[in-house]
């Protein structure tokens, strides 16, 4: 099927800049989809320039005049590191030539590779940013600058790198991790978030709305290769390669190898099985959630649709058709079915590369006569191959064998199970896709000729490919509590599995454990420097300071689905003044049968985490930390075994006289 590349008309800037852009950047965008930062291209001191008020040192980043109050924009999608108004230096000089603090950002953006690095936007004001930032969105305003002239200070730091020297404007015998910030824009593409779109698709060919035919729609995709927007003149294009399929005497060898074809082709046959006419195969389609990536800048892919998932080209084998005249009176052996299970017998098609594979087929004999003949076993064999389809024959590999007994596979018998295991680390698979087919009278790989028993057919003897991925191990996310205060508790959670944040689940128990509550869900993405955009910084929330003792589970939650381990747990007892009427809790020794009471939260907290003999029990009254009009204080005194309070000042005084 041929594919059509729409032009469009290239308008340059001065010397890097274009406007052929799918995400409007105002400042325009550079060759390779990344924003310009201002719309000012006016530039000043470049790299590695140098300035009289900095002498002996080079200049880390690109320098763009622009007015105070002009706009100031994110070259790519992020997530914000640092956003401070009091960077020393970034404000100008006063007359003394001191320096002036002033405002930046520092943004971790990423290139299309997935690779991150870190931006510098300086000499800013009316920062306007949460979290994350999108490509073009405006972050900021050009500030004042004493005694020079107004400009972005714009710099680069790659790979990514966020210690110390993360606010350098000057370099003096380093550049500190930044390099050349043009060149860095104009020569790499950026990561930017994808459409998503709803649409109606066929193969690899969608469009939108989805409630449309092809020929009505609004827009066009082809999921193959970028350019993904296509125009109208697709749908006929798509007409006449659904025709071609629909009339193939073996339609399932026509259907292209590409995925999004074979995952229609399987959708179409769980509906109408294999033998699906050329009506049903003209009129189906499948509405899929799809993501076009932004300015072309990596694969398409379809996230889900009609319970369908972006591996659903996979699943079982079944019988295939002959392809020459019968030869009559004689057996024929098919595979009606060809099922890839776990070793504990689900059947699965998503494999890892550690994984086995029990490849389960079931042989029969649909001819006219049953086997006659010298050969009392026949042998089936099964066969990998790596895409949608099965290799060349000298090129597929033989990994299973099985023999089936003569009275075995006879007319009036069921279908004959046979078994045969597939330990994928043995053949150093790769991710990807791959395929299994299961043949019946195989005894030579290549040109097996007429195999061992005469038949009516000999080209359905195989079965059509079950079809499975192969990924990565998934491996567990993994983090650590690190400090837990009464309002405060901080960790880190990563899962090398996902560049997304890590969700963490917290839990709570009783003291003993018992009775676990689902408390709350957060992502770990805040930036710490030793373990970077993973940790968390999560306030307690009110219903766990309820005065009562708990302990506290934190699990890190897989992506996609996995194990969810814990990484951190603690016991916790908290409760939040009412006014000036503080929490008193209360402790329990059981070696000692007595009880201790204490207003203070760090002698609380100290117990709370660090003791083994003293069981936090809860808050039990409140009282006021300082002597107020109509209030007594409450004295604490220890024996050396128990604890005893008095709020008596004779009695104080005397306990105070006899020690």
């Amino acid at each position: 099927m041929s594919r059509l590349t729409i032009h469009s008309l290239i308008v340059a800037f001065t010397f890097f800049l274009s406007t052929n852009c799918l995400a409007e950047c105002p400042g325009g965008t550079m060759p390779n989809g990344f924003c310009w930062p201002t719309e000012s291209t006016d530039l000043l001191l470049g790299w590695h320039g140098t300035n009289t008020a900095f002498p002996g040192g080079v200049h880390l980043a690109q320098d763009i005049r622009a007015d105070e109050g002009d706009n100031v924009y994110a070259i790519a999608d992020g997530v914000v590191l640092h956003n401070r108004m009091d960077v020393a230096c970034y404000g100008g000089y006063d007359d003394s030539y001191n320096c002036i603090d002033g405002g930046a950002l520092i943004i971790e953006h990423r290139l299309a590779n997935g690779e991150k690095f870190t931006a510098i936007y300086a000499h800013i004001k009316n920062i306007s940013v949460g979290s994350t930032v999108t490509k073009d969105q405006k972050i900021a305003e050009i500030g004042p600058y004493r005694k020079g002239t107004v400009h972005l200070h714009f710099g680069i730091r790659s790979p990514f790198n966020d210690d110390n020297n993360r606010w350098s404007g000057y370099g003096y015998g380093s550049d500190n991790g930044f390099i050349n910030p043009v060149d860095f824009i104009q020569n790499n593409s950026p990561f930017n978030t994808p459409e998503k779109v709803t649409a109606k698709c066929v193969g690899d060919i969608c469009w939108e709305p989805s409630s449309r035919e092809c020929s009505e729609a609004d827009r066009w995709f082809d999921l193959k290769k970028p350019p993904y927007l296509q125009a109208s003149d697709i749908c006929d294009q798509l007409y006449e390669e659904v025709y071609y399929i629909s009339q193939a005497t073996n339609s399932t060898q026509e259907v292209p190898e590409e995925h999004f074809w074979q995952s229609w082709w399987r959708s179409l046959i769980s509906i109408f099985g294999p033998g699906a006419s050329a009506d049903d195969i003209m009129n189906y389609a499948v509405i899929r959630e799809i993501e076009i990536p932004a300015d072309n800048s990596g694969p398409a892919i379809v996230i889900a649709g009609d319970g369908v998932v972006a591996s659903d080209a996979t699943g079982y084998g079944y019988s295939s058709n002959p392809t020459e005249p019968p030869d009559p009176g004689k057996p024929d052996f098919i595979v009606t079915e060809l099922q890839l299970q776990t070793p504990s017998g689900v059947e699965q098609y998503q494999y890892e590369t550690i994984d086995e594979v029990k490849m389960h087929a079931w042989f029969d004999n649909i001819g006219e006569a049953n086997w006659a003949g010298d050969h009392d076993d026949m042998e089936v064999r099964f066969y990998l191959s790596k895409g949608y389809k099965e290799d060349a024959h000298d090129e597929w590999k033989h990994v299973g064998t099985d023999n089936i007994k003569k009275e075995n596979i006879q007319i009036s018998d069921p279908p004959k199970h046979e078994e045969e295991g597939l330990k994928l680390w043995e053949y150093h698979l790769e991710p990807g896709v791959y395929n299994i087919v299961a043949c019946a009278d195989r005894t030579k790989d290549q040109d097996n000729g007429d195999g061992d028993v005469p038949e009516e057919h000999k080209s359905n003897n195989c079965s059509t490919e079950a079809v499975f991925t192969v990924v990565k191990p998934n491996k567990d996310p993994y983090g650590h509590i690190d400090s837990v205060t009464s309002s405060q508790i901080n960790g880190w959670a990563k899962d090398d599995d996902s560049y997304d944040p890590t969700d963490v689940h917290v839990y709570k128990t009783d003291i003993y454990g018992n009775n676990s509550q689902f408390v709350e869900s957060f992502p770990a993405d805040d930036y710490r420097v030793d373990v970077d955009q993973h940790a968390f910084f999560w306030n307690v929330p009110g219903g766990v300071k309820d005065g009562i003792a708990h302990q506290l589970f934190f699990y890190a939650i897989n992506s996609p689905t996995g194990n969810n381990p814990q990484i951190g747990y603690t016991k916790f007892l908290s409760a939040d003044p009412i006014g000036n009427h503080y929490p008193v809790y209360r402790f329990y020794n059981s070696t000692s049968n007595s009880h201790f009471i204490t207003i203070s939260e760090g002698e609380k907290d100290g117990l709370v985490f660090n003791s083994s003999i003293w069981r936090a029990e809860r808050a039990v009254f409140r009282a006021l930390k300082t002597q107020e009009a109509g209030s007594v204080p409450v004295y604490r005194f220890y024996s050396g075994q128990e604890h005893f309070y008095t709020a008596f000042e004779g009695e104080k005084n005397n306990l105070i006289g006899s020690t």
